[in-house]
Formats: C-alpha cells, structure tokens, sequence
C-alpha cells in the first residue's frame, strides 16, 4: 500500500474541497455522501495491488460499510431535502468549515486501522 501520507492528503484535499463547493452553494446535501465516497477512496488507495487476504478483507468491510451508510444518508437528505443540523452553520463558513475540517479527521481516525493494516507488506 501506500505510505499513510497519501491517505492524509486524499483525505484532506477531497474533504477541503468539497467544503469550498458547499461553502459556495451553502449546501450539505453531498456532506455525507462525500465522506463516504472519501472513506472508499482512501481504503482504496492504501490497499495494495496483491494485499493479502485480511487486508482485503477489512478493507472490503468498510468499503460496503461505507456505500450503505453513505447511501442511506443522500437518499435520506434527498427525501427530506437537507439535513435541518446544517441550516445554521451552512450559512457560516467558519463554521460550515469546522464541520468539515472534523469529518475529514473523523474518516482518518475511525479507519486508521484499515490504512495501518494496509500499509504493512
């Protein structure tokens, strides 16, 4: 796999982008359905070409966790048309971006032991 550093940096970068493009809309209709999209991206890139079998197997495990729950929550906000623990801080960059600058964090640490485990040769 690819050293931890990489993942950092995909993490970072897609999360900070995303939230310059919903600062812009102030919108957190993608807030989720980004995270997920970042949690399979980045197990992806720190699993190596031939990873051995648990390795593949854990990082299999988030990525379908990671599409069910990021699913679930773009179908929910879609049907209810945005998520109302947003309304107050969308409109605040400062703000907006704490919530996003905790998510990427979030994705980093509630993973680390896939990426960890997948850094291993």
């Amino acid at each position: 796999g690819r050293p931890l550093g990489a993942v950092v940096l995909a993490d970072v970068a897609i999360q900070f982008a995303c939230f310059a493009v919903a600062a812009a809309l102030q919108t957190e209709k993608f807030y989720d359905v980004s995270a997920s999209l970042t949690y399979i991206l980045c197990v992806l890139i720190s699993l190596r070409r031939n990873a051995p079998l648990r390795q593949r197997v854990n990082s299999g495990l988030v990525i379908v966790w990671a599409a069910r729950l990021g699913s679930f929550l773009l179908w929910r906000v879609l049907k209810d048309g945005g998520d109302r623990c947003f309304d107050r801080v969308k409109t605040n960059p400062r703000v907006f971006f704490v919530y996003w600058a905790v998510q990427a964090l979030w994705i980093l640490i509630t993973a680390l032991p896939v990426y960890m485990s997948n850094a291993k040769r």
